[in-house]
């Protein structure tokens, strides 16, 4: 686990009642700028038998960190299970499986008070699909989240 976590810079606060909570930034970050290192934990068990609460909070840790199982999950800590989802995002994130974080970085400059948002279904690399289908393929409605 990383010896250092980047703190964030960072506050939940209440979308509406329908959407719930989101994550917004106190501060300013530039293009690039890290937001936040998300410590996480790597899950043994699979997606399917995983609790709704916890299926909605999980990354592909294996797809991302390029490591076997390709198929293993993560919980990141901190704030990086609570970014929403956007078709248009302001963060990336990108695994360290070396101090085993997902690190949260600016895709453009961010202002105080913006929410912080990621798609779910981002590449490897940080690019974004062409089609959102990450939603369909799991059977979600994008209102129960």
């Amino acid at each position: 686990m990383s010896e250092k976590i980047i703190p964030p810079h960072i506050y939940l606060a209440q979308i509406t009642e329908e959407l719930g909570l989101g994550s917004f930034s106190t501060s300013t970050f530039a293009k690039g700028e890290t937001v936040e290192a998300a410590p996480v934990i790597v899950l043994t068990e699979k997606y399917k038998n995983l609790p709704k609460e916890i299926k909605h909070r999980v990354y592909n840790w294996g797809r991302l960190s390029r490591t076997k199982p390709e198929t293993s999950l993560a919980l990141a800590l901190g704030y990086g299970s609570h970014y929403n989802h956007s078709d248009t995002p302001n963060l990336m994130f990108k695994a360290d499986k070396t101090s085993m974080t997902l690190n949260f970085i600016a895709r453009r400059n961010i202002e105080p008070d913006e929410q912080l948002t990621i798609h779910y279904n981002q590449n490897t690399d940080g690019s974004l699909p062409e089609k959102t289908t990450w939603f369909k393929n799991k059977k979600i409605e994008q209102s129960d989240l």
